[in-house]
Order: C-alpha cells, then sequence, then structure tokens
C-alpha cells in the first residue's frame, strides 16, 4: 500500500506539471510518450501481436497523433491515419503466412482507439485557440480537470463505496470488484467534486460576465463515471481473456500506463464532443 500511495502522488504530480505546462510542447510530449506506452503495453503485455513492425508502426503513429491537433485534425489528421491504415496493410500482406488477420486486426484498432482517446486531451486543451469557439486558456485548464477528474476520482468513489457496500456485480466475470452500488458512489463523488471545482472556478477565476452552465456540468458528471467505466470494463476485458493482472509495471502497485489511463481514454473523447456542441463556460 505504502508503494502505491508513493507512485501514485509521483504519478500525480507528474500530471500535475504537464498540465501547467499545458501552453507549451512539453504537453504534447507528455501526451504522446503515455499514448506510445499504452499502445507498446496494449500489445507487447497482452502476446496478441508478435509483428514488430506493426507495434513500431503502431507506437510512431500513437506519438504523432498527439500533435497533430496543433496544425488542425482536417485534413491533416485523416492524411496521417489514412497513411498509418495503408502501411499496417501492406505490413500483414507482406507476411501474410507469419499474420493472423485477427491479431492485425487487434493492433490497428487497439492503436486508433488509444490514440484517438489520449490526444482527445490536446484537443481539449486547444479548444481556446480555435476561433470557432468562445473559450480562453483559463477554459482549457478547467476541462482538463474535468476530464482527468471525472475518469480518476470517480475510481475512489466507486473503491470506498464499492467495497463497503457493493452487492450487486455489474460484470463479475470481467472484473468481479466492479459493482452497481460502487457505480453510484463514483457518480456522487464526481458530482460533489465537480460542484466545488465549477463554484470555485466561478468566483476566483471567471469575470463578472462570464459563468458556467451548472445544468450541464451536473449532467456530464453524471456521465462521466458511467463511460469510465466502460473503458475501465473494455480494457479488463482485454486482460481477463490474456490471463494477464496488468499491461505493465510502470507505475509500481498501479501496473502500467494503460491501467492508469483507461477510462482517460474514454472519458476525454466524451467531454471533448460535448464541449464541441455545449458551451459549459459562457463568456459575454
Amino acid at each position: 500500500m505504502k508503494t502505491r500511495i508513493i507512485s501514485g502522488t509521483v504519478g500525480a504530480l507528474i500530471v500535475i506539471l504537464a498540465i501547467i505546462l499545458r501552453a507549451t510542447i512539453v504537453f504534447n510530449i507528455f501526451i504522446a510518450l503515455v499514448t506510445a506506452l499504452a499502445i507498446i503495453e496494449s500489445q507487447v503485455a497482452t502476446k496478441l501481436v508478435n509483428n514488430f513492425s506493426l507495434i513500431i508502426l503502431g507506437c510512431v503513429y500513437g506519438a504523432i497523433s498527439a500533435f497533430v491537433p496543433l496544425i488542425g485534425f482536417m485534413p491533416t489528421g485523416l492524411l496521417v491515419t489514412a497513411i498509418y491504415i495503408f502501411a499496417c496493410v501492406i505490413i500483414v500482406l507482406s507476411k501474410s503466412q507469419e499474420n493472423n488477420a485477427l491479431k492485425s486486426v487487434y493492433s490497428v484498432g487497439i492503436t486508433l482507439l488509444i490514440s484517438f482517446g489520449m490526444s482527445s486531451l490536446v484537443y481539449i486543451n486547444e479548444l481556446s485557440s480555435s476561433k470557432a469557439y468562445m473559450y480562453n486558456s483559463s477554459d482549457s485548464l478547467f476541462f482538463l480537470l474535468f476530464a482527468f477528474g471525472g475518469a480518476w476520482f470517480g475510481d475512489t468513489g466507486a473503491y470506498f463505496i464499492g467495497s463497503k457496500f457493493g452487492a450487486h456485480k455489474i460484470a463479475p466475470v470481467v472484473s468481479p470488484k466492479k459493482s452497481l452500488e460502487g457505480v453510484f458512489g463514483s457518480m456522487g463523488f464526481i458530482l460533489v467534486l465537480m460542484l466545488v471545482l465549477g463554484a470555485v472556478w466561478s468566483g476566483a477565476v471567471l469575470d463578472s460576465k462570464s459563468y458556467i452552465q451548472f445544468g450541464w456540468l451536473i449532467f456530464v458528471s453524471l456521465l462521466c463515471p458511467v463511460v469510465g467505466l466502460v473503458g475501465d470494463l473494455f480494457f479488463s476485458f482485454i486482460k481477463r481473456n490474456c490471463n494477464i493482472k496488468d499491461y505493465g509495471k510502470l507505475i509500481p502497485g498501479h501496473g502500467g500506463a494503460l491501467d492508469r489511463f483507461d477510462s482517460v481514454i474514454f472519458v476525454a473523447p466524451f467531454i471533448y464532443l460535448v464541449l464541441l456542441y455545449v458551451p459549459m463556460i459562457v463568456h459575454k
């Protein structure tokens, strides 16, 4: 437990530092490294992919995806993705006798999923630089805290409530400890946390002409634990089928990068898509 707390604290400080430096390329480098590590872990730890070329190509694509938002998604992102998929097809076909079709599809699919989820954090950060949305740099900080908080702090609520009152298991085969009571605990914990964050933000950061739409904040806060749970269960399902406990040992007591960012990979794009259509923070 002591090792878990220490490594978790160090990891949290690194994330906080990356968020503080969100206006610099350091943030993109951090996302690129985590993305590349998660992709490598998803393929090496599960032993579903033994093609070194596919793993390296996926790692490179994942790292590049963290920088694509800096130059715009359309058409750069589509071009990079198309090149990646085309290169994967060439690699698979050139060694068709050595490559299993289903494993090759897994390699490409999991790479695209992880890259899309992690790069969503960069897109959230870049919302303030887009003329299409009336957000500023402080808004980006709020949304990043929302994304990470919505993914990680729900685990805390789920753990405390689920461990004490968890009687109705959600997916006992995939993740025996996940319970319906834990989900409600997660929802309550995140809701309270985000309401406090929103109140503090309204009073200390926003000016008199700006405000947070708390109705949407409450709505998204309640959905974040559900979206995060789907991500957690999805990656747990893969681990269970591959008979592994963790994707890696990068973070003592926590597992690998993918073990810690599995829910973020689902929550971040969810929040980003909401922000594209709903101005959670309004500036008059």
